[in-house]
């Protein structure tokens, strides 16, 4: 092959990568724009949602502990009793 050749086909090489670079930036801007919004604000739910479990959770082993009862020790696991 030919200099000419060569730098034609090195050229084409480097408009597909430019399309193909082209077309996922596009990819990219669509998925910040419509998902991650979307994503976010599904997240801020399970967030809230997880910090009231943790919050019962937390009131429910406080009144527990402060009752002043003892916890068998068999019921500390969740192993089957045979």
């Amino acid at each position: 092959m030919s200099t000419p050749e060569l730098r034609e086909q090195l050229l084409q090489e480097y408009r597909t990568v430019t399309e193909n670079l082209n077309q996922l930036n596009a990819i990219v801007t669509d998925i910040n724009s419509v998902d991650i919004p979307f994503l976010t604000n599904q997240l801020r739910d399970v967030e809230k949602r997880f910090s009231l479990v943790y919050t019962l959770f937390k009131s429910s082993v406080y009144s527990v502990l402060s009752s002043g009862e003892s916890i068998p020790q068999e019921s500390l696991t969740n192993t089957p009793t045979w």
